[in-house]
């Protein structure tokens, strides 16, 4: 997509940002090289507003000079495939995390043009900010560091913070699993995805949920396995379910997993859901790893895997196996110490 093309698709938030957009497509054209900073005149930069998966917190990376807190980013290098490729290079430089682009945001998130007072050597200038929401997870590096969403940097970052807040990970809740969910999680099982990516036989047998809810209320008991209801920690309604299938209490080794109704999906539930898990895992059932057996071809579910702090270790090579099919899986772990 050439620049002309991209900034011709993108949609405005309001008449500034219009403004803005008319204008750096006007300077796209007019510009010899507008990626260059060797146009004196204006051109094109990239940044990037990274948040946490559940978006309640942004990086940023303080400016000593200038006293200010600002979203990473800078100028085009020649390497650079895109913006996009820009945009997260100077992140990745910046903070120190591992980062994606956010999945559901526009591509680019957002228009800005402001002026780069003059300085030796250098005149004034315009920079064409085109920006990206990325994803970040880790603990930042020097210089830069997490800050509650809407509650740091400057006027500009605020505007970036109010944007990034309509992607705000659904409150979630984990209640034990119990007879009260069996009709939500009976509603469930014709998902195709679900049937996919999971062991529930296809097709479900009439009595599916309720052999399955004992199973797990029998590992309960004997310590070995627990699964909870995913619940909108708002009005109590139910999103999913959050499993452990397996507990081995003297290797404190746990295996994890979640699915989502289809009709709560797209709104950061699983990611939610699955670091509330983590966290009860670690605290509650004294596990020094977890581990998430996630299909090959399940991206979404990686993508919640590695928000949530997990490492792929590999490809278990026909691991999975339901009703005569086999196929390959991939391992995520976490440890205590990471």
């Amino acid at each position: 997509m050439t620049l002309q093309e991209l900034l011709a698709r993108f949609v405005a938030g309001d008449e500034r940002e219009e403004a803005d957009r008319t204008a750096m497509l006007r300077l796209a054209d007019e510009l010899e090289q507008p990626l260059s900073r060797s146009q004196a005149r204006a051109h094109f930069t990239a940044s990037a507003f990274v948040v946490d998966a559940a978006c309640d917190r942004t990086c940023l990376v303080e400016h000593i000079k200038l006293g200010r807190l600002l979203q990473p980013g800078g100028h085009v290098e020649p390497a650079d495939e895109s913006l996009e490729a820009a945009a997260l290079r100077e992140a990745r430089e910046e903070t120190g995390l591992a980062l994606e682009l956010h999945p559901q945001a526009p591509r680019p998130f957002d228009l800005d043009i402001h002026e780069i007072p003059a300085r030796p050597g250098e005149p004034a200038h315009l920079h064409l900010d085109v920006r990206y929401l990325l994803v970040g997870s880790g603990e930042p590096c020097a210089g830069a560091a997490w800050h509650p969403l809407g509650f740091a940097g400057d006027g500009s970052v605020d505007r970036l913070a109010v944007k990034a807040s309509r992607y705000r990970s659904a409150p979630v809740r984990l209640d034990r699993l119990g007879p009260s969910h069996l009709a939500a999680v009976a509603a469930m099982l014709d998902d195709p995805d679900l049937l996919r990516f999971t062991r529930v036989p296809d097709p479900v047998p009439d009595d599916f949920a309720a052999a399955w809810l004992a199973r797990y209320e029998e590992g309960r008991r004997d310590g070995t396995r627990e699964a909870f209801a995913v619940l909108d920690a708002d009005d109590g309604r139910f999103l999913g379910v959050a499993v452990a299938p397996e507990i081995d209490r003297e290797e404190a080794t746990l295996e994890l997993g979640y699915v989502v109704a289809p009709a709560a999906r797209g709104r950061g539930v699983a990611t939610a859901a699955l670091r509330l898990l983590t966290d009860w895992a670690f605290a509650e059932a004294g596990a020094e790893r977890i581990e998430l057996l996630i299909s090959v071809d399940n991206e979404a579910s990686k993508r919640v895997a590695e928000r949530c702090g997990y490492s792929r270790e590999g490809v278990l090579r026909s691991a999975y196996f339901k009703q005569g099919r086999r196929a390959d899986t991939e391992l995520w772990s976490r440890l205590r110490s990471d």
